[in-house]
C-alpha cells in the first residue's frame, strides 16, 4: 500500500515539453489506461481525440483561452463528453438509455 500512496503523492503536472514525439506504442498504452479509468456510474461517457497536427493544436490553444502548453505539447488528448456514443451502444444491445447527464 505504501507504494500506491507514494505514487499518488508524487503526481505533478508538467507543461514544458521536448520536441520529441510520443511513440505510438506509448500513446496506445496511455489511451488504454484512460479508457479503463473509473467514472461516475462507470459510464465512460467521453471520447478521446488525439491531436498531433500543429495547426489544430494552435487552434485548440486559442479556443482554450490561449493556453500555450496545448500548442507546444507533442500530442494533445481532447476529452469530449459523448452521450451519443453511449446511446448508440445501448440501442445496439437492446437496452434503454436512461442516463442523460454527464458526470465524469
Amino acid at each position: 500500500m505504501q507504494e500506491i500512496f507514494e505514487l499518488l503523492q508524487s503526481h505533478k503536472s508538467i507543461r514544458r515539453y521536448t520536441n520529441r514525439p510520443v511513440e505510438d506504442e506509448l500513446l496506445a498504452r496511455i489511451l488504454e489506461c484512460a479508457r479503463q479509468a473509473p467514472t461516475s456510474s462507470n459510464l465512460q461517457p467521453y471520447s478521446i481525440i488525439v491531436v498531433r497536427d500543429a495547426a489544430r493544436k494552435q487552434l485548440l490553444a486559442q479556443y482554450c483561452g490561449n493556453q500555450a502548453w496545448i500548442e507546444q505539447c507533442p500530442v494533445f488528448l481532447a476529452m469530449c463528453p459523448d452521450l451519443r456514443r453511449l446511446n448508440e451502444i445501448c440501442h445496439a444491445r437492446g437496452y434503454q438509455f436512461k442516463d442523460r447527464h454527464i458526470e465524469i
